[in-house]
């Protein structure tokens, strides 16, 4: 903090050098804000702010991922929550604002986004896309004669993991 009568530069007349402090100039008055501090806190401050930034729109891209694959996949909020292993009404208190996504469930929706991408690689797209999650497989197909979501709801990661190597092999 410093406080002078005769500034060094001719154009301030007198003030605080602070946060709060007030300059004069011979024509103005200005308030000072922002940091007080050392130039490198100063710094430091800024990458701090911009690497939270950065975090917060990965965060916003993986919430996403929360509406866009129910929604792909013609899933209900509750059998999205079984599928993903999600506690009862999760979706609802994630949509009202009442929770926000832990790394772990974030984990979770980028994990069921690879599961998507596999499903594209053999082509299940287009207007029976979300259909093929209900369609039951053969009886002596690797999940049985049920369908991908009942595998996975019953199998949990395990039939995840199986199923989308068995699509990775089968599109190549």
């Amino acid at each position: 903090m410093a406080r002078w009568a005769c500034h060094p530069d001719p154009a301030v007349v007198d003030g605080e050098m602070m946060t709060g402090g007030i300059i004069r100039t011979r024509n103005t008055r200005y308030l000072l804000i922002g940091p007080e501090g050392d130039l490198k806190d100063i710094l430091q401050q800024r990458r701090d702010l911009m690497a939270n930034g950065v975090r917060r729109q990965l965060v916003t891209a993986d919430e996403r991922l929360f509406d866009l694959l129910p929604a792909a996949w013609g899933l209900t909020d509750e059998e999205f929550e079984r599928l993903a292993g999600l506690p009862e009404r999760w979706m609802w208190e994630w949509r009202n604002h009442y929770r926000a996504p832990l790394d772990e469930e974030l984990a979770i929706a980028r994990r069921l986004m690879s599961f998507h991408e596999a499903l594209h690689c053999i082509g299940a797209g287009g207007q029976h896309y979300a259909k093929s999650w209900r369609r039951i497989w053969k009886p002596d197909s690797l999940i049985g004669e049920r369908s991908p979501l009942q595998a996975i709801i019953k199998d949990g990661k395990s039939a995840l993991e199986l199923l989308e190597t068995y699509l990775r092999a089968s599109a190549q």
